[in-house]
């Protein structure tokens, strides 16, 4: 069909972020490279239930662009199973080559534009694009996450309060010798120190583990 095609689009494919439960949004952009010719457009899908174009149709004036916002609703026709990754859909962007009046109104625009895409059918050129979908975090994967980091921070925890154990009972086998042998101990940890250590440990330990999970709630 037709010569090879005026318009450059950006980006070369269609990309969709969850979540899938409300109505999203893409940007799709039509420059045209011709410098002396206007372009009629008109973009189509696989799956016309499932997204909303605007404007579908149109025109880019010579060396302009033009952004079109491609919207999917997955509500309307969801995917076998959910499964976002069973999707195959695919959009065409067909183009014509377009004599536009000067002072056209939008409602003549829209005229010609159908007009000349009837009436031209052999010089329509198309260019296709794919869709891509970010999958969706799975609750068990959130799930063994968060399970995992607890249990290391548990075991971390029960590190800490075994040495903290292990300083209040040399602080308190000090505190109860003889002057002599409590002055011959310059190591000897006061108590308020040994519960701002372990304290200030434990708290390092829970940003450290939570740093590493968005799904951790200490």
């Amino acid at each position: 069909m037709g010569d090879s095609p005026s318009l450059s689009i950006t980006p070369a494919e269609l990309s969709f972020q969850p979540p899938y439960t409300k109505v999203i949004q893409t940007k799709m952009v039509l420059h045209n490279s011709d410098a002396t010719s206007a372009i009629a457009y008109k973009v189509r899908t696989t799956a016309p239930k499932r997204y909303m174009v605007r404007p579908g149709t149109g025109t880019v004036p010579p060396l302009k662009s033009a952004e079109i916002t491609v919207f999917l609703n997955l509500l309307k026709d969801p995917p076998k199973n959910n499964d976002v990754s069973t999707l195959k859909d695919k959009f065409q962007v067909q183009e014509v080559n377009v004599d536009l009046p000067q002072g056209a109104t939008p409602e003549e625009i829209t005229e010609i534009v159908k007009t000349t895409f009837a009436s031209n059918k052999d010089s329509i050129r198309s260019q296709k694009l794919k869709t891509t979908f970010v999958a969706e975090a799975t609750p068990s994967r959130v799930d063994d996450d968060a399970s995992r980091l607890s249990k290391n921070l548990a075991k971390a925890t029960e590190e800490v309060e075994h040495w903290k154990r292990k300083y209040q009972l040399a602080v308190s086998s000090a505190q109860t010798a003889p002057a002599a042998t409590a002055s011959s101990m310059p190591h000897t940890i006061s108590p308020p120190y040994t519960s701002d250590l372990s304290s200030s440990l434990i708290s390092s330990l829970k940003t450290l583990l939570l740093s590493t999970s968005p799904y951790l709630d200490l």
